[in-house]
């Protein structure tokens, strides 16, 4: 018996989050356009000038404009703040007539990890919280802006926009410029009419410099979406900008998530991390612990993208080295003739090492980790991103393996990358699938140190290694049964997040739809009531310590599933105890594999079934299509049960036998479905006990009855009394006991079914067998 036939609907019950930052509102100083003095605090490190309103950031930005740098000086805000998208000023922005800034921020700024919503600063040539900057430090700030720089000085960089600093100009000789725990979410850009305009910077956290001895970013986010329009030498990065400077820069555990779309000019230099890094002086620059899972596109006559770094530009005398980093986005060019790297676009002596790629790669000259390289070092990376170039190699776009100084290309070391990526398919460097999956292949590309960790659960970085010690970063799986009735999507964090969740849209809707999962480092989440045809986009997200991370964004699309099955028994209905086979039947045009699953736990396409509860088996095609259907088998009951009676110097009659003696009586009938049903009967005999009329005979009339009969003694002159009689069915059970007597006899029998009844006559233990019809 086939019962509610549905699809399966994966279910997943949904944390509550309460207060949970950001999503419960702390206090909020509302900007109105004006301006108030600070009234708490010194202004040193122990007892910083307390910024309590929005009035009060104001006021810092008027006051640096005015010419107060604050060297020295330290702030703290103690409140969020939304400045309401009212035009703002940035803090320090005013330039000289020969291109240098006159007026900047010198001083200690403490955000308290408090919020500065709806930033807007779009007419201006420094756009951003902080319009420039010299040996200052900024520290944990979060900022929402909608920043775009849409003005130019005509003097050296032209233009330059950011979420906290737009520009750094430090000319000091050995003080840095630190930018840490700072995050920016909105949108960063900017769009200029005339394809003149060069020395653009953009970028998530930072845009720009001209000079700054040493520049420290550390602990830093990016979920800001970044774009620019038409300008040339362009540089564009998630985090920074650009660093063109006689200096060193070191940037580690900073991450972008956000988007980035440079379209128009030439030379544009692009990274998830830093667009183009330039340090001149001998020490060391470095970029370490950082990933980007942003989608790049480029529409530039010349580009150099990667996935961390744009444009590397190192000298013999300070090498650049980018370690432990790592690439989820995808980077792709829309025209021109970009070169495009998935750590590193171009790069100059630098040292690439502990690296790894898996975003797709395409554009003209594609590395998986290097686009064009001059005198690097590529050591412990791989690659397993899908490659399409004009010239694509799957380390490096560089066809020289060897080093060669006249060509410039990188010295490959214990290297590695997929064989079906699409780069250079005879190289000793490419690897199948499942090696690279293996334990031994991570034991590979920790020769040098213990870097990288099996993927867990073969599921993070879609099996591939992963860094073993990382700082807070999240990761978005492939989905999973892609079928119009369930989508899982999974997502992964590097540590325990206070919140997860995944976004998705319809590819023809711009708008996301948020789902919220319960916290977990490995996570998912099921959709259905998806479109056949329609292409989807997904990302996952977590919050950890008070600021959101996206993972990268990926698609699917799903198809329609016409699997379809039924189940048949071998029997509709079985005695209790016994048993009957359930066997599925299953069809589907798009698939001839299926997995089966009873919620017995049994994995086989039939199943044994005993009991007369629901059994629902799961069937999952290759396509990941799922359909569910329930099996019900009805069990007859059999009965075990026992009467006891007394007569007296008689015998009973009972089921087409009679019992004369004392003693315990079985038969087995049978029920209307066929099931034996035993019946015990516990008889005693009593003899010589005297009884009131025993010598008086019944009978009955008639017999076979209808309905009622009538009790008549044999001798219709025998004088009786109160006589009590008991209406026993087939298996002696009692059913009714009457007192009648010779003026009133009759016995009604009308509501019995059909069949064989005994009456007892309890006074003298007679019993008389009646045919009910």
């Amino acid at each position: 018996m086939i019962m509610n036939k549905t699809n399966v609907l994966w279910v997943f019950l949904f944390g509550i989050f309460l207060c949970v930052p950001p999503m419960c509102k702390a206090q909020v100083s509302y900007w109105d356009g004006s301006v108030s003095q600070w009234t708490q605090g010194a202004g040193t490190e122990d007892s910083p000038y307390l910024l309590t309103s929005a009035q009060n950031l104001a006021y810092l930005a008027s006051s640096v404009n005015n010419g107060l740098s604050y060297a020295g000086t330290y702030f703290k805000l103690t409140t969020d703040v939304d400045l309401q998208s009212l035009p703002w000023t940035p803090i320090g922005a005013v330039w000289t007539f020969y291109g240098y800034p006159e007026r900047c921020f010198k001083g200690v700024f403490d955000g308290d990890n408090h919020l500065v919503d709806h930033l807007y600063a779009s007419n201006c040539s420094f756009g951003g919280l902080f319009g420039v900057v010299g040996a200052a430090t900024i520290r944990n700030v979060r900022v929402n802006a909608t920043v775009g720089a849409t003005t130019w000085t005509g003097y050296g960089w032209s233009s330059s926009s950011a979420g906290v600093v737009s520009f750094i100009y430090n000319n000091t000789d050995s003080i840095p410029t630190r930018i840490e725990n700072c995050h920016c979410s909105g949108n960063i850009s900017t769009a200029f009419s005339n394809t003149g305009i060069y020395n653009l910077s953009v970028g998530g956290i930072v845009g720009g410099m001209t000079e700054c001895p040493i520049l420290i970013m550390e602990n830093c986010t990016n979920n800001a979406s970044l774009s620019t329009n038409t300008a040339n030498n362009v540089k564009v990065g998630g985090l920074l900008g650009g660093y063109d400077a006689d200096g060193v820069i070191q940037i580690s555990n900073c991450h972008n998530f956000g988007s980035i779309n440079v379209h128009g000019g030439s030379e544009s230099k692009v990274g998830g991390i830093a667009g183009y890094i330039s340090p001149t002086l001998l020490d060391t620059s470095y970029v370490v612990c950082c990933s980007n899972s942003g989608e790049i596109s480029v529409n530039a006559y010349y580009g150099y993208v990667g996935g961390i770094v744009g444009y590397s530009f190192g000298h013999t005398w300070n090498q650049i080295v980018v370690d432990k980093c790592f690439n989820q986005g995808g980077i792709h060019q829309l025209a021109g003739y970009p070169e495009i790297g998935g750590i590193i676009g171009v790069s100059r002596y630098g040292r690439i090492h502990n690296c790894f790629n898996t975003g797709s790669l395409s554009g003209y000259d594609v590395g998986g980790i290097t686009g064009a390289n001059f005198y690097d070092t590529v050591r412990n990376c791989y690659n397993t991103g899908i490659l399409s170039g004009q010239n694509s190699g799957g380390i490096s776009a560089s066809s020289n393996f060897g080093g060669d100084p006249e060509y410039g290309s990188p010295v490959v070391l214990n290297s590695y990358y997929l064989n079906t990526c699409g780069g250079s398919v005879n190289s000793p460097l490419a690897l199948t699938d499942s090696v690279m999956k293996s334990v031994p292949f991570t034991d590979t590309l920790n020769t040098d140190s213990v870097v990288y960790v099996p993927s867990p659960a073969l599921e993070v970085n879609d099996g591939y290694p992963v860094f073993g010690s990382f700082p807070p970063v999240v990761m978005t799986l492939s989905a999973g049964n892609i079928t119009t009735t369930s989508a899982i999507l999974r997502g992964y964090a590097s540590e325990m997040p206070a919140m997860a969740g995944f976004r998705y849209r319809e590819a023809s809707s711009s708008a996301w739809t948020e789902l919220p999962v319960p916290a977990d480092t490995l996570f998912q989440y099921a959709l259905i009531g998806l479109q056949s045809g329609s292409t989807y986009y997904y990302q996952s997200f977590v919050q950890i310590n008070g600021i959101l991370h996206y993972g990268q964004e990926r698609s699917f699309h799903p198809i329609a599933c016409d699997l379809q099955l039924m189940i048949s028994l071998t029997d509709s209905g079985v005695c209790q105890g016994d048993s009957a086979m359930a066997y599925v039947n299953v069809s589907s045009d798009n698939s001839d594999v299926f997995s089966f699953l009873w919620d017995t736990g049994e994995t086989t396409d039939s199943l044994y079934v005993g009991d007369d509860l629901p059994h629902v088996v799961t069937v999952i095609d290759s396509f990941g299509c799922i359909v569910s259907d329930t099996v019900l088998l009805n069990v007859w009951p059999t009965f075990s049960t026992e009467f006891t009676i007394s007569i007296s110097d008689s015998c009973l009659f009972w089921n087409d036998q009679i019992y004369c003696q004392t003693g315990d009586y079985t038969q087995v009938f049978q029920t209307v479905h066929g099931c034996d049903s035993v019946v015990t009967m516990h008889l005693t005999v009593s003899v010589g006990v005297d009884h009131h009329q025993e010598d008086s005979r019944f009978y009955v009339y008639p017999n076979p009855t209808v309905g009622r009969i009538a009790l008549l003694q044999e001798s219709d002159d025998a004088e009786w009394g109160e006589v009590k009689v008991q209406v026993l069915d087939n298996w002696g059970r009692l059913l009714q006991t009457i007192a009648i007597n010779k003026e009133c006899s009759e016995i009604d029998l009308s509501s019995y079914s059909a069949g064989y009844y005994l009456l007892l006559i309890v006074n003298t233990g007679q019993t008389i067998k009646i045919i009910k019809q």
